[in-house]
């Protein structure tokens, strides 16, 4: 497990508030996040967003549902790091090398949340993301409507 983009996507002992997840249309691909650090105000000039090169597949999981022992998370030895590269895992080996051969496996803390992702790489960037194509939901939680619907 490599803790990656420390300085700019971390924790304080939950993670940086999910504020928006972007959707590509049709809900397959997790294109970014929009987000706050712990420390942040909740000003626009203070969100960033991640970005995801080439997402392939997703999970977001409730902070009361991640088994942190099944993750072997040491967090004294990471820090106040909230994003890791876990490299290619089992998880990665499960789809076809088709559209994934260069993507790894990456885990996000949010405050609420666990994101698992394959993608060929990620990016913290400032402001918030801006897409005229794609759809924003609020969360990335089923509602009665089904899934990925903005609640």
């Amino acid at each position: 497990m490599n803790p990656i983009l420390k300085d700019r996507f971390h924790h304080d002992g939950r993670g940086p508030e999910l504020v928006k997840a972007w959707i590509e249309d049709g809900g397959l691909y997790l294109e970014a996040i929009d987000f706050f650090n712990p420390e942040d105000p909740h000003k626009h000039e203070y969100k960033k967003h991640l970005w995801f090169d080439s997402p392939q597949a997703f999970m977001v999981t409730p902070e009361e549902e991640f088994h942190v022992a099944k993750r072997k998370i040491d967090w004294a030895e990471v820090g106040k790091a909230a994003l890791f590269d876990l490299g290619r895992t089992q998880w990665c080996e499960e789809f076809s090398n088709r559209h994934s051969s260069r993507c790894r496996h990456y885990l996000a803390m949010f405050y609420d949340e666990y994101l698992d992702i394959l993608c060929e790489g990620i990016e913290v960037r400032d402001g918030g993301y801006k897409s005229t194509a794609n759809k924003a939901v609020d969360s990335i939680r089923t509602s009665s409507a089904g899934p990925l619907e903005s609640l």
